[in-house]
């Protein structure tokens, strides 16, 4: 419902017969609901917990804003594991790989004994 128009009042009465008056001042404060996306290789630290690609739920973090309402943040965590692999490659003069080129060291011949 909409807040109402005036502020609402109730009225008490004293021990002694006194009447007294309470009005009451009501402000709503919206709480918030943020979500962080992220991509990560192998591991994710958040908010001082690391996660890794065994997290089975979206981990949340709740924090208190400036007017003391909660805002719950959900972590939406993708984890990519990274690979190794070899690359094997059989060259005659040189070889490039990835901007690098390489070239067979000659060694002198060793004399024979």
């Amino acid at each position: 419902p909409a807040p109402p128009l005036t502020a609402p009042t109730h009225t008490l009465t004293t021990a002694s017969g006194c009447d007294s008056i309470i009005t009451l001042h009501l402000t709503f404060n919206k709480s918030t609901t943020t979500a962080t996306t992220v991509d990560s290789c192998d591991r994710f630290t958040w908010h001082g917990h690391t996660y890794t690609a065994t997290t089975s739920t979206a981990p949340t973090n709740t924090i208190t804003t400036v007017s003391g309402c909660d805002s719950t943040i959900t972590l939406h965590l993708t984890i990519n594991k990274s690979t190794t692999t070899d690359t094997t490659v059989d060259s005659c003069d040189r070889f490039t790989w990835y901007g690098q080129t390489y070239k067979p060291r000659h060694r002198p011949p060793r004399p024979i004994l």
